[in-house]
């Protein structure tokens, strides 16, 4: 048959990384298709399943969601700038949440559960990761954006906080907000 050449060998060794920015391209346009704003694929998991911590406070149990698929971690161009998403194999509807500050992430078993706010209401959530691997580079993953997020919160707050206090100290008060009046004139 054929020799093998160097060309040959440049092709075949360039092929897998064709396959994977072509991969890549096309669940960008997937993922952009349900949300404009989406910009970038910082991290996936081709297969994760959603639990939600259910049950009493006494007797707490996970439960399967009817969402499973490949999940993504998107920078978007609008606030908020990070957002997990689930494309659902289970149904036409995708899970998705935003992640940043409020989110808290803990590694428990083969679980990596999140919860959104501090209260006692928040829904504590499980990810399921059929690749171990996939649940650490995730973790760290998000880990790193929350952890980022909480220090730009903190600058803000900084930020804030010394504006109004140099406003107070030079004597301006705050810009009072107008309202629009409702009232219509009639002819």
């Amino acid at each position: 048959m054929g020799k093998k050449t160097a060309a040959n060998a440049t092709l075949s060794a360039s092929q897998p990384d064709d396959i994977a920015k072509f991969k890549i391209a096309a669940n960008l346009k997937v993922l952009q298709r349900q949300d404009s704003s989406v910009l970038d694929i910082m991290g996936s998991a081709s297969h994760t399943v959603m639990y939600e911590l259910g049950g009493s406070e006494s007797a707490p149990k996970w439960e399967k969601k009817d969402i499973e698929g490949t999940l993504f971690v998107v920078k978007r161009s609008t606030a908020p700038r990070f957002r997990m998403i689930i494309l659902n194999r289970n149904s036409p509807t995708n899970f998705s949440q935003d992640i940043d500050s409020t989110v808290s992430l803990k590694q428990m078993e083969k679980l990596l559960m999140f919860r959104v706010g501090q209260s006692s209401e928040a829904v504590v959530r499980g990810l399921y990761f059929h690749d171990p691997s996939e649940m650490s580079t995730i973790q760290s993953l998000l880990g790193r954006i929350i952890n980022d997020q909480v220090e730009v919160s903190s600058k803000e707050t900084v930020n804030r906080e010394a504006t109004a206090s140099l406003m107070s100290a030079l004597g301006i008060s705050k810009p009072a907000q107008s309202s629009l009046s409702s009232s219509s004139s009639s002819s």
